[in-house]
This record gives structure tokens, sequence and C-alpha cells, in this order.
């Protein structure tokens, strides 16, 4: 009896030790795990106060950039402040042997987009009272991200990380991807998947976003989007990016082969890759940087998307409807009316004096015969 109850005390110890030992292991093991996630995860608000004051350190933030594509090399000077931007660019064609200089200025609810190839002397000048119906001809240049703004499944749309954060559609997930300074928020917002990365040793700046749905074939959509910043350098003591890297996959249309006038929607990928340097940043709104630099000659003619019905020219620096009575009074007081500087203005007026004076000489022959038959 003794040696039976010996046995069975000898098996309870042991059991004891055997799921202590397994206890230990697995408490090791997330231990482990800790470790190389580098630091305990933050919450959601901890991360929103961090990510708010770098925001703050940089309303605004100007720098230039080079991308080197395979047919053509662009060169651009960007400012960005809040919910406005104003780029830029030369853009040089290796095959074509030309150039094309581009400005846009999206500010204060309107885009204005300059397009001019200094060859032809030309100037193409396109406006847009509502930005969010041309929001697609920024996506792939605006830089919108350095301040945290990203597509949302449209061409048209877009999203804040800080309102990303503020959803409570978004959770603090533990990561593989990228290094163990950052931190992984992950979750679906209106039927779109969002992944972001924020960098905790840079001070939470936005290192990498990812943005996937479900493709619905429709015009404008951003059916994935990723776009990531690499080789952070420290400017007043904020780090900002020298490189960006973005892949887009997007629809657009195009006309169909049936030889009629229908349009067919299709899926496009688009690959970007900038260098970014001289930057300056500051903590308020710079509005002296969000002006029109491009040398518009007056009278040129402006394509205003939103009233294509309207006649538009450029004058002195804005743009003036030519159906306006103010804006035409404007104009005379200038010593100008629309359309003088034309050539064909030239010879209809040298032609209407040509005639005038024909008359004259005519009317003034038959006075001077009825003179003489008198005489």
């Amino acid at each position: 009896m003794n040696t039976k109850c010996f046995f069975f005390a000898l098996l309870y110890i042991r059991g004891v030790r055997s799921v202590f030992f397994v206890f230990c292991l697995v408490v090791g093991s997330i231990g482990q795990l800790r470790i190389v996630d580098g630091m305990e995860l933050p919450s959601l608000s901890e991360i929103a106060t961090a990510y708010q004051e770098y925001l703050q350190r940089t309303v605004f933030i100007s720098f230039d950039s080079e991308e080197h594509g395979n047919h053509h090399q662009t060169s651009a000077h960007v400012d960005i402040c809040q919910n406005s931007v104003h780029f830029i660019s030369k853009t040089v064609y290796a095959e074509r042997k030309k150039h094309i200089e581009t400005e846009w200025l999206l500010h204060n609810d309107t885009l204005l987009q300059i397009v001019k190839e200094p060859e032809k002397e030309s100037f193409n000048v396109y406006s847009f009272h509502n930005p969010s119906s041309a929001e697609h001809i920024l996506d792939y240049n605006n830089f919108f991200m350095l301040q945290g703004v990203v597509p949302l499944g449209s061409t048209t749309k877009r999203i804040s990380v800080s309102q990303i954060i503020s959803s409570g559609q978004v959770k603090v997930v533990s990561h593989k991807e990228g290094n163990s300074d950052s931190v992984c928020l992950a979750g679906i917002l209106d039927g779109v998947e969002i992944t972001c990365f924020l960098n905790r040793k840079y001070g939470y700046v936005l290192e990498r976003c990812r943005i996937t749905k479900k493709p619905e074939m429709v015009l404008n959509e951003i059916i994935s989007f990723d776009g990531s910043f690499d080789r952070f350098i420290s400017v007043n003591g904020v780090w900002l990016p020298t490189s960006y890297t973005c892949k887009i996959l997007s629809t657009a249309s195009k006309p169909a082969d049936n030889g009629t006038d229908d349009r067919v929607i299709y899926k496009g990928e688009s690959n970007f890759h900038w260098t970014l340097s001289n930057y300056r940043i500051a903590s308020n709104i710079q509005d002296q940087y969000f002006k029109i630099q491009t040398n518009i000659p007056n009278w040129t003619k402006v394509s205003v998307m939103d009233a294509p019905q309207i006649d538009y020219v450029w004058f002195d620096g804005e743009i003036v409807p030519l159906t306006d009575e103010i804006a035409l009074a404007r104009i005379r007081g200038h010593g100008f009316i629309p359309g003088v500087r034309e050539p064909r203005f030239w010879f209809i007026a040298a032609g209407i004096f040509m005639v005038t004076l024909a008359l004259g000489l005519k009317i003034r022959d038959f006075f001077r015969n009825r003179k003489n038959r008198k005489g």
C-alpha cells in the first residue's frame, strides 16, 4: 500500500514539474517575441498624439524632386501646405528630343494646370473650380503622402492618416514587414483594406501605406495603392524621406474597338520612383509660395473644365470670362478689345480702310466732275 502511494505521488510531482516546464517555455517565447518587436505595442491614442505632433511641425513642406524613367527625365519643385500644392516640373523626352514644362497650382479650392511647349511657344491652360473632379491629375505627383494623405479607393476621394487612426476601424497589430522601429495599423474602411506603417524611431513619420479593394471596374477607381518612403534625413529635428516609391493599379477609359464612340474601362499599372532633396519646412502656412510663376501672355485661352460653354482668357494674372460685362469693361479700360492681337483683325481692319478710302476717292471725283460741268 505504501509503495503504491509513493508511486502515485511521484507521478503527480513529475506532472506538476512538466506543466511548470511548459509554462516557462511559453512565457519565455512570449518574452522573446516582445524583444523581436522591439518594444510593447503603443495604443491608438498614443500614436494619434505623437503623429499629430509630427504634423504640427510640417504644416508647410518644400522640396526638389527627380524622376528618371525609361524614356524621360523629370525634375520638379514642390510646395505643399495642408490642402494646397504647387508643382513646377520640366520633363525631357529623349526619343522625341523635346521637353514640356508643367505647373500645377491647387489652392483655395481651385486647380490651375499650365502646360508649355517651349519649342512651339504654345500654352495650354486648364482650370478646375471643382478640384475633386481633377484630383486624378495630381494623384501621381502631388506627394500629399508626405503630410499623411492617401487615396481611398478612388482618384477623387482621399483620407488622412489622422482620420484613419480616429476612425475606430483600425487596430495596432504586430507585423513581420519593414523594421522593428515600425508600428503597423490595419483595418477596413468603406470596403477598402488599409495598412499603414509609422516609424517610431523617426517621430511616427508615415513610412508606408498600402490600399487595396475589390475591383468594381468603374472609372477613376484605385484598385491598389502602395506608397513607401525610404532613407530618412533630419531637417531641423524632423525626419523626412529622400526616396519615394509608388505603385498604383487604377482604372481608366479608352475607345472601344467596335468603331463607335463607345469607351471601355480597363486596368492600368503605374510605377514611380522619385528622389527628394533640398527640404524646407515650417509650422505655419506660407501663402506666398502658392502663386503662378509661369509668364502667361494676355489673351491666352483658358479651358475652364467646369464651364466649357463659356469662353475664358488669361488677363493680367487672372482668368476672365469674356461674357462678363464687368470683365469686358475692365479690359477696355486697358485700351484693348478682345481679338485685337489676332492677325485676322489686322486684315479686316486693312480691308475696311481700303474700302473707305476707295469710296472717299469716288465721292471726291463725283463732286469734282459735277463742278467742272457747271463751269
